[in-house]
């Protein structure tokens, strides 16, 4: 049956009281979904986390990648209007669905590809998580905070990171999180999901470009918010750090290469 939001959440190494609240989150709200989790970890041990119900769904599978597991999450999942990209880490509050989906409805032309809202910290502090197109000396001055006693990499990090963003104002960006991320599933449909080549990092910020590239808007607005209990992994390992550099060469091979 057609509902509303199909939900995709992938799971590797999660721990369980994170997941299940934001699981708890998902399951307050009033619109009609249909959700899978997606199990990617070594024992596939999260089935037991599922609410029970027609509307909860659990796919367990190797570990191939975050786009390759919401991409497969999603053929699993019947029709829907939107897709809504959801990490185990983030927190609904309970008319989130019900805002996003009055503002895709307002947007009569259909413009809106892809929709993302106010992303909070567990302190309710704002974290701002939209980017203009990345740079290399963005990234490492980001990456190596020392970098950025030279103004060369400062500016970089400055423009990266759009400090100058103004929270409290609806606008069209270049690139939001994937952590969550919300679409008219006829733009996921068009766009093929995921690009599956990037096995983590990027592949958000791809998919806001394939979503322009059609000529769909990306849109932060602060009409609706979430909590996001955020870790920096490619700062916390070396090998998240070298999936980062993977996927970093592998978009500026696809998108373009710039220094600053």
């Amino acid at each position: 049956m057609k509902a509303d939001f199909a939900i995709s959440m992938v799971v590797f190494n999660t721990e369980k009281a994170t997941l299940e609240r934001a699981l708890t989150s998902v399951k307050l709200q009033s619109i009609p979904f249909h959700f899978i989790l997606v199990d990617q970890s070594l024992e596939h041990s999260y089935r037991s986390c599922i609410p029970s119900g027609s509307s909860w769904n659990y796919l367990a599978r190797e570990n191939l990648g975050y786009g390759s597991g919401n991409n497969a999450g999603l053929k699993n999942l019947p029709d829907s209007d939107f897709v809504l990209i959801l990490n185990p880490d983030v927190i609904l509050n309970h008319d989130t669905l019900s805002v996003i989906k009055q503002i895709f409805s307002e947007d009569t032309e259909g413009k809106i590809g892809i929709l993302s809202g106010k992303i909070l910290n567990p302190d309710l502090s704002w974290q701002n998580l939209n980017k203009r197109f990345p740079s290399l000396a963005g990234l490492l001055g980001r990456r190596f905070a020392f970098l950025q006693k030279w103004n060369w990499f400062r500016q970089a990090v400055t423009r990266y990171e759009m400090e100058d963003c103004d929270p409290e104002k609806e606008q069209d960006v270049e690139l939001v999180p994937g952590c969550f991320l919300c679409l008219r599933r006829i733009v996921w449909e068009r766009m093929n999901g995921f690009d599956e080549s990037f096995f983590l990092y990027f592949e958000d910020y791809d998919l806001c470009q394939k979503c322009k590239e059609l000529g769909y808007r990306v849109v932060y607005t602060p009409k609706f918010s979430v909590i996001h209990e955020y870790q920096r992994k490619s700062h916390s390992s070396l090998w998240h750090f070298y999936l980062f550099a993977k996927s970093m060469i592998h978009f500026f091979r696809k998108w373009g290469f710039r220094w600053q």
